[in-house]
């Protein structure tokens, strides 16, 4: 009697134990299992800063000031769900703002190895996106850990993780018109590095100057139907994402720019070809560029050597990477 007492005790004993576990797996079950956050309307919402030390430098202004097309523009925004998605809208804003092929070739002083270049400015990227896109820059392919190098003397203005997007790492210099040689202020963004960048938003910095080491960070692009149908028959994973420079160059006739979380905005900007900032005089406004004869369309470019010389050793603009040779 007294066993058969104590068995049905423990039993209890077990069985509230069952019920506190269930009920523990079942809250931690809720709270995996919450909602995500909807996602705001970027088109309606009031745009701040999130950089502070940015509002004390040259040319800052209030980040509502500036028009939202340029947002689209610089593929901040887009016109589609939730201001996020870029439409054919949006491409069309940026082919009108410089984002245009045009036919430049680089051509390297004294024929020196510098890298080529794999997918070029301005190229139709809607196969690579889920939505229509072209690629507003140009990509370098090296290997990891190459370290890329500032073009020009210029003045660090943003660094961002970039979580969100294809650009993974990036950072972004201000360079004025004295600094060039270029009747504009120049925006020029390196993006896909391997880690963050080790400097300071203000920071200056000197043409040939290490900005950081080469990666493959940001979101991969969509795989075309032709190459996972391919790849699926043989049995072959998808190749990891190639380390690269992604480089492009913003540039705009008055001073004003500012930062947002998703990137720097600058006042009544237009893409410039990256070979067309080589160029050591005008035209560089895209659509002009593409007029040129194909000879004017070779650009020649200067560089920084192993030994840190510079050719042309008067350059006050080089290639992003050193010269092999």
């Amino acid at each position: 009697m007294k066993k058969r007492a104590f068995l049905k005790l423990l039993s209890i004993f077990f069985s509230g134990l069952s019920l506190q576990m269930f009920g523990f797996q079942n809250s931690v079950y809720a709270e995996s299992h919450k909602k995500k956050k909807k996602m705001k309307d970027l088109s309606s919402m009031v745009i701040k800063s999130n950089c502070t030390k940015c509002e004390s430098m040259e040319g800052f202004i209030d980040p509502n000031l500036i028009d939202r097309k340029i947002y689209k523009m610089l593929h901040l925004m887009g016109s589609g769900k939730k201001g996020r998605q870029q439409t054919q809208e949006d491409v069309d804003l940026q082919k009108e703002r410089g984002a245009i092929e045009t036919g430049t070739k680089p051509v390297f002083y004294e024929n020196a190895n510098c890298g080529k270049i794999d997918e070029g400015w301005a190229i139709d990227y809607t196969p690579k996106r889920n939505n229509p896109a072209i690629h507003k820059g140009i990509d370098i392919p090296k290997p990891f850990g190459e370290p890329i190098l500032a073009v020009a003397d210029g003045t660090v203005i943003g660094i961002f993780e970039n979580a969100w997007s294809a650009k993974g790492i990036e950072i972004m210099l201000r360079h004025t018109p004295e600094q060039t040689g270029l009747p504009f202020w120049i925006y020029s963004q390196y993006t896909h590095f391997d880690s963050m960048p080790n400097f300071e938003i203000g920071q200056k910095v000197s043409m040939g100057e290490v900005l950081g080491p080469t990666g493959n960070t940001g979101k991969r692009g969509k795989e075309s139907e032709k190459k996972k149908k391919k790849r699926k028959k043989e049995n072959i994973k998808r190749p990891e994402r190639r380390p690269a420079l992604h480089f492009a160059i913003i540039y705009s006739e008055v001073p004003e720019w500012s930062s947002w979380k998703r990137g720097i905005v600058i006042k009544d900007s237009y893409w410039m070809d990256p070979l067309a900032f080589y160029r050591n005089k005008g035209p560089y406004r895209s659509q002009e560029v593409k007029k040129l004869a194909k000879k004017e369309k070779k650009i020649l470019i200067g560089y920084k050597k192993k030994d840190g010389n510079f050719v042309p050793n008067d350059s006050t603009k080089i290639w992003p990477y050193t010269s092999k040779s």
